[in-house]
């Protein structure tokens, strides 16, 4: 089964080139966003197994963001993976939706190693079905 992941980076171009290495691996589906109103969106819509997000978002709450993948109804499991070229953030980093924080630049593989250690780790449920509860990154 393929792991679902949404990618929210709001660089055209690095979100072209992330989605481009992302299409050539047959255990991946994933799908990308450049804001955050389109993330949170696409949580429902999409139901991905893990987001990565660039918090650095231009008129926008990575916190906010943070916040929505916790109360969203069967997601209080979603992992979150920072990825940003900005030091670390203790509140961003604290948060119980972040499961792992890495500082850019990361190569593509380090990242899909990173999502398929994530991916292992949380519960399975059914196709479209609601996540189970875990403690995440």
């Amino acid at each position: 089964m393929a792991i679902r992941v949404l990618i929210l980076e709001p660089d055209e171009d690095v979100l072209s080139e992330i989605e481009a290495y992302f299409r050539r691996m047959t255990d991946f589906d994933c799908v990308g966003v450049t804001s955050g109103r389109r993330c949170i969106d696409s949580l429902e819509s999409f139901r991905p197994d893990i987001l990565v997000m660039e918090p650095s978002l231009p008129c926008e709450s990575a916190g906010r963001i943070l916040d929505a993948v916790g109360d969203a109804p069967g997601r209080a499991c979603l992992p979150v993976l920072v990825l940003t070229r900005r030091s670390c953030d203790p509140n961003q980093k604290s948060h119980k939706a972040v499961a792992e924080y890495l500082i850019k630049p990361q190569s593509l593989a380090d990242v899909v190693d990173t999502i398929r250690q994530l991916a292992s780790q949380r519960p399975q449920s059914g196709a479209g079905g609601e996540q189970g509860h875990c403690a995440v990154l």
